[in-house]
């Protein structure tokens, strides 16, 4: 849950970019700004950032009860009703969240503006004219076109596994660092 919770907060941040280039980042070069669109064209940048929110959005929706439970808790009102109320509520709650974000989520971060802004200072800083042009051979390529096919995939299935193997993991650390300190503060 916490990787969701680091993944939507991404996903949040990328929204919160300003609406224009920082005054600090360079002029891109007309040369390489048409190189940088020619690979956004071929990866399908566009295409990939809304099929990317919607398997956060997905990975996300799965969370909703759990997350609502912890956030909302007593909050629910339903204090001496049977549990599956509560889990009823629970997930009529992650219904209308989920949809309300899905409703907002278009006005709220325009993916095609987003990820220009994002895009274009990023490769224009690690990549050189010559370096771009491979790329875009790359990208236009069979193979290319097949990497960024499968790339949703990659992402889902890569989180999906992240999820598995880190979770417990970090669940264990801090419920170890909480019993340290936990010790440390009886011990006071």
């Amino acid at each position: 849950m916490r990787t969701l919770k680091f993944l939507a907060a991404l996903l949040l941040t990328a929204a919160s970019a300003p609406g224009g280039p920082q005054s600090s980042e360079p002029v891109i070069s007309p040369a390489k700004r048409t190189l940088i669109r020619e690979l956004y064209s071929a990866m399908k940048v566009d295409q990939m950032a809304e099929q990317s929110a919607n398997i956060i959005m997905d990975q996300l929706n799965k969370q909703l009860p759990s997350m609502l439970s912890q956030v909302l808790g007593d909050s629910l009102d339903l204090r001496g009703k049977p549990r599956e109320e509560f889990e009823r509520a629970l997930i009529e709650s992650s219904e209308r969240v989920n949809k309300r974000i899905k409703e907002l989520l278009p006005e709220r971060i325009k993916w095609p503006e987003t990820m220009e802004q994002i895009f274009y200072p990023i490769y224009d800083k690690h990549f050189t004219e010559l370096e771009l042009k491979d790329l875009v051979a790359f990208y236009t390529s069979t193979t290319g076109q097949k990497a960024i096919h499968v790339m949703p995939d990659l992402l889902k299935e890569s989180m999906e596994k992240a999820a598995e193997l880190m979770n417990p993991r970090l669940m264990q650390l801090v419920n170890q660092v909480l019993d340290e300190e936990k010790h440390r503060i009886v011990k006071k």
